[in-house]
């Protein structure tokens, strides 16, 4: 039997029918910001074998061709530190055999995983709200706040590098996965748990591991709060018990570690404690406003707007949590708490995995924020299960002055794109300028395999791995007609012909 607390609160009956507005409009600006996002895409997303791409397009696509790939290769690693990754691989093994290593195709990719997480979003608010709160003003347009904030180009890394694309695959498993959860602990069947943690761990690894505990934290917060431990436990014991199968597998089959050196080198970073506790604040500021952004949008005001912003956050987080205490737990509810404690888990994980190699910077790589925009997605869905909750009891004067308040920083954070957008068409036509400079040296690589081109860039790493590894893999690539050594893909991308 459900806990009485979880019974629909006074005020759940449908009155008079909403207006249509609301929906219409919100759907007509999460359109537009979804056809805004594939423009972008379409225009900066890199085609190219760069950066981590060269090392598994060596151990993994190369032994594939060769016929000597086993499935331990899918759970390989380079280091304790390093992902094993085995949906990346397998998608490296279809994009070549369907596209010729064409590495823009994992953008596309990752943002159709980004569109089916919004509508995940949509679904928890449905399910928490009464069908009249949730067709009125605030809802709908916390709901586009929280699409605008997900694919904001805030950071246009985020669609120009289609590997940090992808990241919105692991992030849809990890809402799957919470909701998946709810829906047991409303009584359906346990097995879509088990089914949505062995998507996630095997999509996200190590990151898979922290969505399964947010999602067990979450549970057992709602033990707590509703009393209802029976279900929670059997929640629980699911989720644990199926992310320590999945794990000891992969462990079993994985063979061991590579010696190949990841990107930024094996050495430990000077760390200053005072300058670490201000850097693990730029998660906070860095969901709506990553720091440099707010330099160029702001301008001699940036670094004010960025401590405040940072500032307004950790009160915030204070009044998130005494809400997640008192609030009625919901499908929306659920997700808001589990989405705070992913995003408080992916933050240890930059200070533990990344600190010591790379300072107390690492917090500020851009890569990073399609994981700090999860706490203002948190944020908006907790301030819905409080304005839902709350509405019954307002007299009509309190909720106009609540409900203007929501609409108020919702549109707050959708207008906030237009100077973000703009920031990110500036640099679009440098980011195709890089590429096609990429694309030149891969061409010199082609030509002598076994001197590294002068001045090579950053994300051509394969310049700075051992000579006949260099060898072996350009080669690889020029034999086999792949990537930029192809005419095909050439001329897709546009790059001039050879």
């Amino acid at each position: 039997m459900r806990n009485p607390s979880l019974a629909p609160a006074p005020g759940d009956a449908v009155g008079a029918l909403p207006s249509h507005w609301p929906r219409a409009v919100a759907w007509a600006l999460v359109a537009a910001t979804l056809v805004h996002a594939v423009v972008f895409i379409a225009t900066v997303a890199n085609p190219l074998v760069i950066s981590d791409a060269w090392y598994f397009v060596d151990v993994f696509l190369r032994k594939y061709v060769d016929g000597q790939l086993t499935l331990g290769d899918f759970f390989a690693k380079r280091s304790a530190m390093d992902h094993a990754l085995p949906f990346h691989k397998l998608l490296l093994l279809l994009n070549y055999r369907l596209f010729g290593v064409d590495l823009s195709v994992d953008a596309w990719i990752g943002f159709a995983f980004a569109v089916a997480t919004l509508w995940l979003f949509r679904v928890a608010l449905k399910r928490a709200t009464p069908a009249r709160d949730f067709a009125d003003w605030p809802v709908q347009l916390a709901w586009v706040a929280m699409c605008a904030v997900y694919v904001s180009l805030n950071t246009s890394e985020i669609f120009e590098w289609p590997l940090l694309t992808l990241a919105f695959v692991a992030l849809f498993c990890c809402f799957a996965l919470y909701l998946a959860a709810w829906r047991a602990l409303e009584g359906a069947r346990a097995w879509p748990i088990v089914v949505a943690v062995f998507a996630v761990t095997l999509v996200s690894d190590g990151g898979g591991v922290i969505a399964v505990i947010a999602a067990a934290l979450a549970t057992g917060l709602y033990g707590l709060r509703t009393g209802e431990t029976k279900p929670a436990l059997r929640a629980i014991g699911a989720m644990v018990l199926a992310c320590i199968a999945v794990k000891l597998v992969s462990w079993a089959l994985a063979p061991p570690m590579q010696s190949i050196p990841m990107a930024g080198g094996p050495h430990a970073a000077a760390v200053s404690l005072p300058r670490l506790a201000l850097a693990m604040t730029v998660p906070l500021s860095s969901g709506v406003l990553y720091p440099m952004q707010a330099q160029q949008v702001f301008h001699s005001f940036g670094h004010a707007v960025d401590m405040a912003l940072r500032l307004g956050f950790i009160v915030a987080h204070a009044v998130f949590w005494w809400q997640a205490w008192r609030r009625r737990p919901t499908a929306a509810w659920f997700l808001a708490v589990a989405t705070m404690l992913l995003f408080y888990g992916l933050c240890a994980g930059v200070l533990i995995g990344r600190v010591p190699q790379y300072g107390e910077a690492a917090f500020l790589q851009p890569r990073y924020i399609v994981f700090y925009q999860l706490h203002v997605v948190a944020l908006l869905l907790m301030a819905v299960c409080w304005y839902v909750e709350r509405r019954p009891s307002l007299d009509p004067a309190n909720t106009k002055r609540v409900g203007g308040a929501m609409i108020a920083a919702c549109l707050g954070l959708v207008l906030l794109q237009a100077p973000l957008d703009r920031q990110a068409w500036i640099r679009a036509p440098y980011q195709q300028a890089y590429v096609q400079r990429l694309a030149v040296q891969m061409e010199a690589l082609a030509d002598k395999p076994e001197v590294a081109p002068d001045k090579c860039m950053p994300q051509i790493t394969v310049c700075r791995m051992p000579e006949p590894v260099r060898v072996r893999v350009v080669v690889f690539l020029r034999d086999h007609h792949l990537n930029v050594y192809s005419p095909a893909f050439r001329q897709r991308h546009g790059f001039e012909a050879d």
